[in-house]
């Protein structure tokens, strides 16, 4: 009977170590895959801080001076919101960006108004052939 029970004993004590070796590696694997997470996470985060900010710029010299009517008034709304008109330091008429008097002035020239307004203020009016002003 003690040769039964030292056997029945020495299954018991190897299930016990068997039962904290899994437990032990199921600690583990959990420690493991919660340090790649956070190492994942912040290697990403580094990733964004480093991206570079989207800047929309008009490029309003591609636009026709033989524009229809809804051409105009979506290029006006452009010039409203990006909120500009030009004069040349010689002179006393302001235009549109994409007008044909504003690109044939010299850029040292050129004079920008935040609107049509603070151009006016300034004495400055409208060009007959830039239509929309």
């Amino acid at each position: 009977m003690n040769k039964n029970n030292a056997t029945s004993t020495k299954i018991k004590d190897k299930k016990r170590h068997e039962e904290k070796y899994l437990l032990f590696l199921k600690y583990l694997s959990i420690f493991v895959l919660a340090s790649v997470l956070i190492f994942g996470l912040g290697w990403l985060s580094a990733i964004d801080s480093k991206k570079i900010p989207v800047t929309i710029e008009y490029d309003f010299s591609v636009l026709p001076n033989n524009m229809s009517e809804d051409e105009i008034s979506f290029a006006e709304q452009i010039s409203k919101e990006v909120g500009l008109v030009v004069g040349s330091k010689n002179g006393s008429v302001y235009h549109f960006p994409w007008c044909s008097g504003a690109q044939r002035m010299k850029e040292e020239n050129k004079v920008w108004f935040a609107s049509k307004v603070e151009a006016k203020e300034a004495g400055y009016t409208p060009a007959k052939n830039c239509k929309g002003l």
